[in-house]
């Protein structure tokens, strides 16, 4: 148990050194290094990298070592075209089985959205940024959907990252999660689909902008 423990512990340094891009995209990963820097054994180390390399986090390169996931912007867009489909889904699906709580989830996050927005708290946004979105998918009841989700979820997060500085200096950032909220309080699905699909090129366009991808 107490390993079990020591490795859950490494997953977590490990993922979210690589989130707030203490480690950035395609870096070579040091055991020792991490060791080092995080008192960690060699063990749970070199086993949280495997399990995250299973989560697309990590890349195991033989006769090289582990890398940083590095992404194209093609890949990107991809991404952000499964982001719709499964987000859009989630939403319908979680409004049809427990609206209240849904709604009130989403109200209460989006506060706490413009508090760490004023504050320009970009580490804080992130992190509420990723809460939001997640959110849409609670109550779906359907735990397959929540697990693919949450198997891009990290990915995600480590991206918004990288732009939410630059996303911070900009009020529509805020506005676009407004618009968001709003049509699902009002279950306008025309809305929610439409701004939705906004909100993702909006940001696939920040990328293509202010984040450096090899292409």
């Amino acid at each position: 148990m107490k390993q079990v423990n020591l490795t859950e512990q490494a997953i977590f340094v490990i993922k979210n050194a690589i989130i707030m891009g203490e480690l950035k995209l395609g870096e070579a990963i040091s055991e020792v290094g991490i060791c080092n820097k995080y008192n960690l054994s060699k063990t749970p180390v070199r086993e949280a990298l495997v399990i995250l390399s299973h989560e697309e986090l990590v890349n195991k390169v033989a006769r090289k070592g582990c890398f940083v996931f590095d992404i194209t912007l093609s890949e990107i867009e991809e991404l952000a075209e499964l982001r719709y489909l499964l987000e859009e889904f989630a939403i319908k699906k979680s409004l049809k089985n427990d609206k209240i709580n849904l709604k009130n989830d989403l109200k209460n996050i989006y506060q706490e959205m413009v508090i760490s927005y004023n504050e320009k708290d970009y580490a804080k946004f992130v992190d509420i940024d990723t809460k939001f979105h997640q959110a849409f998918f609670k109550y779906t009841n359907n735990e397959h959907l929540i697990r693919n989700y949450e198997k891009i979820s990290c990915k995600i997060q480590t991206l918004r990252f990288y732009v939410s500085k630059k996303a911070l200096e900009d009020v529509q950032t805020l506005k676009s999660h407004e618009i968001i909220l709003d049509a699902i309080l009002n279950e306008d699905m025309g809305l929610l689909s439409e701004n939705l699909n906004q909100h993702f090129i909006s940001w696939l366009n920040k990328y293509k902008l202010d984040f450096k991808i090899g292409l």
